[in-house]
């Protein structure tokens, strides 16, 4: 069947940029859940969000084994570490109630079956991505958001991080060749030099995002929410660290001016 084809401003149309919230930062952290006793991956997050309606602040993942909480978005780092504070004692409070715990870290902390939270969004990814290669999604990130004017600012920002995707990586404290695996599986993760949106629109139709902008996988991205969103392949429940990440990326959007 061939892929549906969107002109320029129907693509565009899909990133929605909220001036009120430019230059805000928000913080994403996927944890795994795992049994309490046995150390072993569950998939809680099926009952989790059977009884817990999906909202803003915490979700389900691709990997059923995931909750992912989101923060609000933030003024100064002393909101994002309330906001922070507040996340953890509502997963401790999940974790009483549905009987799991919750492990920060980058990589699987046992094996696992590939269970797939049944979002419609995620079906048609495990449709699209051999079971080989979907294995290599299993792993867990901090994403960091910095709220966005307008595209033209999101395409200044985007191309100055091409030149920190090197330390990203090291931030990430995942291998090389972990790093190579999940490239396997993703593509094209260091974003190219954009011109301006039409050059966008050309890559999103060559990399093959252009009806659903989440399908690009580059470690810096315009996402369509309104934000430059880094991936930073490390999970840590370390508040003092997640801090860190932000204020890091903060100092890298004041290099731009």
């Amino acid at each position: 069947m061939r892929e549906k084809t969107l002109s320029k401003e129907q693509f565009l149309a899909q990133y929605v940029f909220n001036p009120k919230l430019a230059r805000h930062l928000g913080l994403e952290l996927e944890l795994w859940t795992v049994d309490p006793q046995t150390g072993v991956l569950i998939p809680a997050a099926i009952d989790v969000f059977q009884e817990i309606p999906c909202g803003s602040r915490f979700k389900p993942e691709l990997p059923a084994h995931q909750i992912e909480y989101n923060s609000e978005p933030c003024e100064t780092m002393l909101d994002l570490k309330k906001d922070l504070e507040l996340a953890f004692a509502e997963i401790r409070g999940f974790e009483k109630r549905f009987k799991f715990k919750t492990v920060c870290q980058s990589l699987p902390p046992s094996e696992f079956e590939l269970t797939v939270y049944p979002k419609p969004r995620y079906l048609q990814i495990i449709e699209q991505i051999p079971a080989e290669r979907l294995r290599n999604a299993w792993i867990a990130a901090t994403h960091i958001h910095y709220g966005l004017e307008s595209f033209e600012h999101g395409i200044k920002l985007l191309n100055h991080f091409r030149d920190k995707i090197d330390l990203i990586g090291e931030l990430s404290g995942v291998e090389p060749e972990r790093m190579a695996i999940y490239k396997k599986m993703a593509g094209t993760i260091e974003p190219p030099i954009i011109e301006d949106t039409d050059h966008f629109y050309k890559i999103a139709l060559e990399q093959g995002f252009l009806t659903d902008p989440r399908q690009c996988w580059w470690l810096v991205r315009i996402n369509p929410i309104g934000t430059l969103e880094i991936r930073i392949f490390k999970a840590t429940s370390d508040i003092s660290e997640l801090i860190g990440f932000a204020a890091l990326v903060k100092a890298f959007i004041s290099e731009a001016g």
